[in-house]
């Protein structure tokens, strides 16, 4: 009986979340989702990541805490964060965690793992939009500051000199013949 009220808080919590005067919330700049965030995570005592799933018209379809942590870190592997997303169905996400001291500068680990979850969101199909970051009432976005951008242009560039690499060679072997 523990377990099934257990189960119908968290449902309850993820409709709620999901929800805002009946419709499904869209968070369509880092702006409007600081604002939706904040007072939600700016607040916790501890470090907590979450994934906010969206569907193809952007609009939130689910989020859930992935990881809690210290004052200082939580422990996400990436692997919990598309697990959530593939469950949800989601088109895109965003990943969002609190900083309880109250400064959103992002770690060089926020930096790594935002590397990380980006790469394996292009793998997967399921594009990272954004990483925020909170403090108790302020926010760094990584789309904002181009950090997303960044990761993937530099996969890009990788991919288009190994193509332009392979595409030397298959010309010049050619001309050997």
């Amino acid at each position: 009986a523990k377990a099934v009220s257990i189960k119908a808080a968290e449902e309850l919590g993820r409709r709620i979340f999901c929800l805002e005067n009946g419709n499904k919330v869209r968070l369509n700049s880092p702006e409007s989702l600081a604002k939706y965030l904040i007072p939600r995570l700016g607040i916790k005592p501890v470090e907590e990541f979450v994934v906010l799933c969206f569907d193809t018209k952007n609009r939130l379809i689910g989020s859930q805490v992935i990881a809690r942590g210290s004052l200082s870190s939580a422990v996400v592997h990436p692997r919990e964060v598309f697990n959530y997303a593939i469950v949800c169905r989601a088109a895109s996400i965003i990943v969002a965690h609190n900083h309880p001291s109250g400064d959103p500068k992002p770690s060089d680990e926020d930096k790594e793992l935002t590397k990380a979850l980006i790469k394996s969101g292009d793998v997967i199909g399921i594009p990272v939009n954004d990483h925020l970051i909170v403090g108790s009432n302020e926010y760094y976005s990584f789309r904002t500051n181009h950090c997303i951008f960044w990761v993937r242009s530099k996969q890009m560039n990788k991919e288009i000199i190994e193509a332009i690499v392979t595409l030397i060679v298959i010309i010049l072997s050619g001309k050997k013949k």
